[in-house]
């Protein structure tokens, strides 16, 4: 739908809801500048990140429901026989996923303005790198809230240094496809030696 003066209009294109992605608060703050920059506030999609994150940290390390799921990733059978209820635990983990998800997509709609369904190709592989990055096995039952944080932060000053360097987008996909291998790699190599010490102890 298109306006008089030929600007489209929308809830995507309400100030209210941009706001979410592209507002700030603090605009105001007597914060001196760093070097050439001046202080423009602090982005509102920071603050929902923070928000986020310490809410799934809290959940994931003081809740039994964050144990259980830890549980069942590192070996479902003996979280079964200690008494978790598999099947809740697994809806509620895709119910949380899924929220999760639905939150990005409104944040990456707002940012753009746009609600075309393409929006999001190709981020799926920064969130894997990330994740992995993060210290979470491939096997499950490991990787911390924390560390997928500190990880994202990583992935997002790459993707930022190699935009400004003047990298196409091809190239900086094979650099976090590297990324992702080497991590993988790491994870599956702390495993595997984290395996033969337990075998050792076994046998000793």
């Amino acid at each position: 739908m298109l306006a008089p003066e030929g600007k489209p209009i929308g809830v995507v294109t309400q100030p209210d809801f941009t706001w979410l992605a592209q507002g700030r608060f603090l605009t105001e703050a007597a914060v001196p500048p760093i070097g050439a920059s001046k202080w423009t506030g602090i982005p509102v999609l920071t603050v929902i990140l923070v928000v986020v994150a310490l809410i799934f940290h809290v959940l994931m390390t003081y809740t039994d429901f964050g144990r259980a799921i830890y549980a069942i990733g590192g070996n479902a059978t003996a979280a079964r026989l200690a008494g978790i209820n598999l099947s809740r635990v697994r809806v509620l983990m895709y119910v949380l996923s899924g929220a999760v998800a639905g939150l990005a997509g409104v944040l990456l709609t707002s940012r753009t303005t746009s609600g075309n369904p393409v929006n999001g190709t190709g981020l799926e592989l920064q969130a894997i790198t990330a994740v992995f990055l993060g210290g979470a096995a491939t096997a499950g039952g490991k990787g911390t809230i924390m560390g997928t944080f500190l990880a994202v932060i990583l992935v997002g000053v790459l993707n930022n240094g190699m935009n400004l360097l003047g990298f196409n987008t091809f190239v900086q996909r094979v650099a976090l496809g590297l990324l992702l291998i080497a991590a993988v790699a790491i994870s599956q190599w702390r495993q595997a030696r984290a395996e033969r010490a337990r075998t050792r102890t076994v046998e000793a």
